[in-house]
């Protein structure tokens, strides 16, 4: 395998497996996290379709790249989830309880009768 290919590619997971961004991050910070990974990803497809003999352009591996913005989403409530769960679990946040209580017309069985005649 060419050696440029091993090492976009080695580029890539490197990325991929290197620290997370912290929370609170500025959308600066997420902006720049992000495109070091598009960039890393879009130069090992590169470098894979110079490598299987397609002519590709780097521009339009950017330009025409794609991800679902659920997946963005789902990302980001899993990780305030987590976020709210290991403060529960440490002590930081509370955990309010309330009290459900129905009405009669909410019990799907009719009131017990009365003790009273």
């Amino acid at each position: 395998m060419p050696r440029r290919l091993i090492t976009s590619y080695k580029k890539y997971i490197d990325n991929l497996g290197g620290p997370a961004l912290p929370p609170g991050s500025t959308n600066e910070a997420i902006r720049h996290f992000v495109d070091e990974r598009d960039d890393a990803f879009n130069e090992m497809m590169f470098e894979i379709g110079r490598h299987l003999g397609f002519a590709l352009d780097k521009r339009e591996l950017a330009k025409y790249s794609y991800a679902p913005q659920a997946w963005g989403n789902i990302e980001a409530e899993q990780n305030g989830l987590r976020q709210l769960a290991l403060e529960l679990l440490q002590g930081k946040r509370p955990m309010p309880i309330t009290p459900l209580q129905r009405g009669p017309s909410a019990n799907k069985f009719p009131p017990p009768p009365s003790a009273s005649r």
